[in-house]
């Protein structure tokens, strides 16, 4: 079986969360007996690894979609090869795209498109011209059924842009992460929250939380490490300093390897997502919750999570899924009854036997209709 795998993303197993999932998503395809070739982006090149030789496509620039345009062109021109299904992380779309995946119909018997969040609607406060760019982009999208056979989505949607849907599960891989101990302090609660800021991560609802509870007198000390960088991070160090908690709110930038594990290693809660429901969302399968699982380290979340349900409470805990502040007082009751001594294994045995790639491309490899000798 041939995979042909393409995102629009720097595939590198040292980069960010979501670089280091594209890695595993390809090691996890050839790991189940497919041989895929696959774009990536090395030292500012854009190339095709086909089999155990490179292209170089084109070179990466500050124009994001003008290079991944060149690129695809570039990539029609020397495709020569048949491939049972192509596999297209989605972030973007043009014109240029669709184009591809009409000339890929020749080369390919399926394409599956990876849409990693469906937003249904622009973020808040978003500018005019983003507003007009995210409707524009959805006249282009709607486009797609004419190419593609199914969209794998982390949502509860049957159809997106009426392509029937393979519903997946996020996954990480096991093996990068290590499981650590957790000393909990009754008169301490340290909290981290790793993420790429936007508005739909909503740690500005730990920070007024955090401004609440010293607000009514709390005696505790309240730590919380928030971890990477991006467009909202000035906003939040803003409203850290207005309500006078910066000195709890301590935002590190981004962190990796050892720097990350440490950060981790004296954390006792962690933060996942907390306002997804700013872009019209109500599920998801974060990335982000799978590495605290991988981790062993509980957390607290908001949107609903099927998968995970059945540990609330237990290793973690669901807040509103609102614009509330969060409630610090809950949080550290619930941290106050974990038991930490047994919690780390479990959540990551759990991590083990559920949130892989393989099972998961195992189940797209069969809703696509396509045939591996070394699947069961």
């Amino acid at each position: 079986m041939r995979c042909l795998f393409i995102a629009n993303y720097r595939i590198n197993e040292n980069a960010n969360g979501v670089a280091k999932k594209i890695c595993n998503q390809i090691k996890s395809l050839k790991d189940i007996g497919v041989d895929v070739d696959y774009v990536g982006v090395e030292e500012s090149q854009i190339k095709f690894y086909k089999g155990l030789s490179e292209h170089v496509l084109c070179r990466e620039t500050s124009q994001f979609h003008k290079y991944w345009d060149t690129m695809l062109d570039k990539l029609s021109k020397i495709l020569d090869e048949e491939y049972d299904f192509l596999y297209f992380r989605l972030d973007y779309i043009s014109n240029k795209m669709l184009i591809f995946l009409k000339y890929c119909k020749k080369h390919v018997k399926k394409i599956c498109v990876e849409i990693p969040t469906m937003q249904h609607k622009p973020e808040p406060g978003a500018r005019f011209t983003s507003i007009l760019a995210f409707y524009f982009r959805n006249i282009y999208y709607s486009k797609l059924k004419k190419y593609v056979d199914k969209i794998a989505t982390f949502s509860d949607d049957e159809y997106i842009y009426g392509i029937p849907t393979i519903q997946i599960e996020n996954c990480i891989n096991v093996d990068d992460i290590e499981v650590y101990n957790y000393n909990l302090c009754d008169k301490e609660l340290k909290m981290i929250g790793v993420a790429m800021m936007t508005p739909s991560h909503g740690f500005d609802r730990v920070i007024k939380g955090i401004s609440d509870y010293y607000s009514k007198g709390g005696k505790n000390k309240i730590t919380f490490y928030i971890v990477g960088d991006g467009e909202i991070r000035g906003q939040w160090q803003q409203l850290a300093n207005e309500l006078n908690v910066s000195e709890h709110v301590i935002f590190t930038g981004k962190k990796s390897g050892k720097e990350l594990d440490e950060l981790f290693s004296k954390s006792n809660i962690a933060v996942a997502s907390l306002a997804i429901f700013r872009k019209k969302c109500m599920k998801c399968s974060e990335l982000k919750i799978r590495e605290y699982f991988h981790r062993g380290i509980p957390f607290i979340y908001s949107a609903n999570e099927p998968c995970i349900s059945e540990f609330n409470d237990l290793y973690c805990k669901k807040v509103a899924h609102d614009e509330t502040a969060i409630n610090i007082n809950e949080i550290i009751d619930f941290a106050n009854n974990i038991d930490y001594n047994a919690v780390s294994l479990a959540m990551h045995d759990y991590a083990v036997k559920n949130f892989r790639w393989e099972t998961q491309f195992q189940k797209i490899i069969k809703e696509l209709g396509c045939k591996n000798e070394n699947l069961s």
